[in-house]
């Protein structure tokens, strides 16, 4: 029975890692283009760190939960051992993918908020020498 839940958390788990690292590139590259402004190689070149950083943190989490074993003594023992492993896993990859979000967010406020006192200034300037 442990081989059994074993197998189908690899299954399961490798699955869901292909699956999403696949969306989350694809659609990572649009949010990323916007962040940075059409530097399009930076924007590659982050999404790329960002795919490597999910896959790591995926495998590190698999092999994590391969190495910690419980007694599996039934079919309910099984599910419940696949249940809670894949539960623990998409919630930790969740609150991670959410705070890269933030923390990009915040870049874009912080870069916003400076151009439009870039343009203040600026403007500022302007009209100050017209005078």
């Amino acid at each position: 029975m442990d081989t059994l839940a074993l197998i189908s958390y690899l299954v399961l788990f490798s699955t869901f890692t292909v699956v999403l690292g696949r969306l989350l590139r694809k659609s990572g590259q649009v949010f990323l283009d916007h962040i940075f402004d059409g530097n399009t190689q930076m924007a590659v070149a982050t999404n790329f760190l960002l795919n490597i950083g999910f896959y790591l943190l995926c495998l590190s989490m698999m092999l994590l939960n391969i190495a910690i074993s419980l007694p599996i003594d039934s079919l309910a023992d099984a599910i419940r051992w696949v249940a809670v492993r894949l539960g623990i896993c998409v919630l930790s990859v969740t609150i991670f993918h959410y705070c890269n979000l933030a923390l990009l967010a915040f870049i874009v406020m912080i870069r916003r908020g400076m151009s439009n006192s870039t343009t203040k200034n600026s403007t500022t300037n302007n009209s100050t020498t017209n005078t």
